[in-house]
C-alpha cells in the first residue's frame, strides 16, 4: 500500500513539474533600443504577450523566429472575432528557405504562391490570402519584410534583421 501511493504521488509530482515547465511555442523578440520610433508601442506589445505552449500549435515553429503576435480565438480581428489563434514571427532567414522548411514539416498540406507570399493550408480545397478569407483555414503564410508598408516599418524598428514574415493559424491540440 504505501509503495502504490508513493508511486502515485512520484507519478503526479512528475506531471506537474513537466506541466510546470512546458516548452514555448518560440521565443519573443526583443525590444528595439529605447530611442526606437516605436519603443513605446514595442514594449506594450510585446509585454502582453502570452506564448502557447509549442505541443498545443499544431503547425511547427520556424526555427529562430521570433514572436512578435500573438491572438487568441475570440480575440477581435479586422472582420470579426477569429475563430482560430494566429501567431506572428519574424525571422532574418529568406521566404524560399522558410517555404522550404514548410515544405517538409507540413506534408499533406496545400502550397501556393504568388509574388507577395508563399502559403500552406489544410481544411480547405481552395486559399485566397486576406483577412477574411484566411481567418479560418489553418494555414502559413510567409511574406517578405520589404520595408516600406506601416507594419513593415514597424517590424523593422523591432527586428532590423528581419526579412521574412511569417503568419501560422492553427487549431488548438494536435
Amino acid at each position: 500500500m504505501k509503495k502504490t501511493i508513493w508511486f502515485v504521488a512520484t507519478v503526479v509530482f512528475a506531471g506537474c513539474v513537466s506541466a510546470a515547465w512546458a516548452e514555448p511555442y518560440a521565443e519573443v523578440a526583443s525590444l528595439p533600443p529605447k530611442n526606437s520610433e516605436f519603443y513605446g508601442l514595442w514594449e506594450m506589445t510585446l509585454s502582453e504577450i502570452q506564448v502557447p505552449e509549442r505541443a498545443s500549435v499544431t503547425v511547427p515553429p520556424y526555427p529562430g523566429a521570433r514572436i512578435v503576435s500573438v491572438m487568441k480565438a475570440g480575440d477581435p480581428d479586422v472582420s470579426g472575432p477569429r475563430a482560430t489563434p494566429k501567431i506572428v514571427l519574424l525571422s532574418v532567414d529568406g521566404r524560399k528557405e522558410i517555404a522550404t522548411f514548410y515544405r517538409k514539416a507540413l506534408p499533406g498540406w496545400k502550397q501556393g504562391s504568388d509574388q507577395q507570399a508563399d502559403f500552406f493550408w489544410t481544411d480547405s480545397e481552395t486559399f485566397a490570402i486576406g483577412p477574411i478569407a484566411y481567418k479560418n483555414t489553418p494555414s502559413v503564410i510567409i511574406q517578405d519584410i520589404k520595408g516600406m508598408g506601416p507594419m513593415d516599418i514597424m517590424e523593422k524598428s523591432l527586428m532590423p534583421q528581419a526579412r521574412t514574415r511569417i503568419t501560422v493559424i492553427y487549431k488548438v491540440g494536435k
